[in-house]
């Protein structure tokens, strides 16, 4: 939506400045307890650390090493919340923790750790950790490294698709009466008495200013939560550090993996990396580094070392599989948003703990975190908003509510493939839970439920759906964010770029020039990112046209 100056006298309750998944998960947990919210992004929603993670809803298992159980209990816990309001985004991934020479843990002090693993899980029947020797690991995973070998820990976490949880939970935030709005720029802060009251912000499109007034202003932009904490404070001391992770995709003929692998690696001085499978989906990724950054918090680049940090350790995992920058199909680049601990000097060692904080003017703060704690973060700083402002306390409903997409499917709609191809068919329902429904009413034809090309997984309802539901304002929104395609395909879906660009302008009201400028955006973030792959060409054939 597009926001416009609302009443000082009627507020909205909550205003919160962020749209990644803190903030999503804010607006969701405040207005299923019956505020209302407001929500903006200067950046589309999930556009920063929420769409570039290690796509895990994890316990934190290698947080054991530092001995940072809490962090590890509440991340087990909500993992298994999200499983349970979010099942179509949690997909149950064995991992295999390997135990070498390059690691401290033994596969005796593995069994310890895991059983506590599975402890503050829950104990889950079918996801029991397991102890194999070096034997049996061979046997699971034949190409992966035996030197210093000594066996491993499996255990299960949920493989997820980061942008999507940030999406579908704002929609389901909208669903109960949300507004939000991404590429709008919060340029100020207003007060009242001395308190912030709410904020002046500016559409980035037309470059329109306007001013949201709200009752309680929570500042959730992740890395860049300093930014708003110094627009209000100059003299507030920075609480961020983020750190960089760098992650890198190939196709998974190229790197040949059963289960995820975590692995201590002698490049990378003993630190461990990993490599996850999506198999589903075609591919395989690997990271990652763990650095302190302090550049662009909105562009955090790939250096030439970080490609090179990352091709030596997979290689040192599975050494067969030789990759080099040729076999690199697509790279992201993230920012842990760690709260600074002052004599930490690894960012491997820093807690992923948030913090929820204000300031004099009572700017409330939600700093850190991780994406697998996203609801608990949320629940803590509603509460410590209602405690902080006296205001009757409420009870948090965000877990035992599905998100959107999470609601239970008819087993006859789930076995009905309808218009779709069966493939397309149970695809769309794993990526879109119970909101493929919905698609499925938008195809009443074979036409409708053809893809948008052969080598593209994109159908045309599909398109249309998440055009029509989730956001879009940019073609890069659509193919970096709302699907996959930026990084599962090699040239990132240029090859199709024309038809998928014109069925978005029709259904966007694009004219022709405002799609050729989407397409010439959109080929310089894929010619940018694949300047790890040398060879490969990108052509985006003929001039893209509107028909009349």
């Amino acid at each position: 939506m597009q926001f416009k100056d609302n009443s000082e006298a009627q507020p909205y309750d909550f205003l919160i400045i962020g749209g990644g998944i803190s903030g999503a998960s804010l607006a969701r947990e405040a207005v299923l307890r019956g505020y209302s919210v407001a929500l903006v992004d200067k950046n589309d929603f999930s556009a920063g650390t929420s769409s570039r993670s290690g796509k895990l809803i994890h316990g934190g298992v290698r947080y054991l090493e530092t001995m940072d159980l809490k962090v590890v209990r509440e991340s087990c816990r909500e993992r298994e919340t999200q499983l349970r309001i979010a099942p179509h985004l949690g997909n149950v991934q064995p991992i295999l923790f390997v135990s070498n020479d390059q690691g401290k843990y033994r596969p005796w002090q593995l069994r310890i750790a895991l059983s506590f693993y599975d402890f503050v899980s829950g104990n889950p029947k079918n996801r029991k950790s397991r102890i194999f020797s070096k034997k049996q690991l061979e046997e699971r995973e034949p190409n992966l490294n035996t030197r210093g070998l000594y066996g491993a820990g499996l255990f299960h976490d949920l493989a997820t698709n980061d942008a999507r949880l940030t999406i579908d939970t704002l929609k389901s935030a909208v669903q109960q009466g949300a507004d939000v709005a991404n590429y709008t720029e919060v340029t100020d802060l207003l007060y009242r008495d001395g308190k912030v009251s709410g904020v002046v912000a500016k559409t980035l499109k037309t470059g329109e200013s306007f001013s949201l007034h709200a009752k309680h202003v929570i500042n959730a932009c992740g890395p860049g939560v300093d930014a708003i904490r110094l627009m209000d404070d100059p003299s507030a001391k920075p609480l961020m550090k983020p750190s960089k992770g760098v992650h890198l995709a190939f196709r998974s003929d190229r790197l040949p993996i059963n289960n995820g692998i975590f692995m201590h690696v002698g490049s990378d001085n003993g630190r461990m990396n990993w490599v996850l499978p999506k198999h589903n989906e075609g591919f395989v990724f690997a990271g990652a580094t763990d650095t302190f950054f302090d550049g662009d918090i909105d562009n955090p680049d790939i250096t030439e070392a970080d490609i090179d940090h990352v091709l030596k350790a997979t290689n040192e995992i599975i050494p067969s599989a030789n990759l080099t920058r040729k076999d690199i199909l697509s790279a992201w680049a993230g920012l842990r948003p760690l709260v600074d601990s002052g004599s930490v000097s690894n960012a491997s060692k820093v807690s992923r703990r948030h913090l929820v904080t204000h300031s004099q003017s009572n700017l409330f703060t939600l700093a850190g975190g991780k994406l697998s704690t996203c609801r608990l973060m949320a629940e803590e700083t509603i509460d410590y908003v209602e405690k902080h402002a006296m205001l009757p306390k409420t009870s948090p409903l965000s877990h035992i509510t599905p998100i959107s997409g999470g609601e239970t499917i008819p087993a006859e709609q789930l076995n009905s493939p309808g218009s779709f191809s069966e493939e397309d068919h149970f695809r769309i329902f794993r990526v879109f839970g119970s909101n493929a429904t919905a698609i499925s009413g938008m195809a009443p034809s074979s036409t409708e439920a053809s893809r948008i090309a052969p080598s593209v997984p994109l159908t045309k309802a599909e398109l249309r759906y998440i055009l029509r539901n989730e956001f879009v304002t940019h073609l890069a929104d659509l193919l970096i964010r709302r699907t996959n395609i930026f990084y599962s395909l090699q040239d990132g879906g240029l090859s199709e770029i024309k038809a998928i660009g014109e069925l978005v302008a029709k259904e966007l009201g694009w004219s022709s020039q405002e799609l050729q400028n989407e397409i010439t955006a959109y080929q310089n973030k894929v010619t940018v990112n694949r300047h790890v792959d040398v060879t490969t060409e990108i052509q985006t054939g003929q001039e893209a046209k509107i028909d009349a």
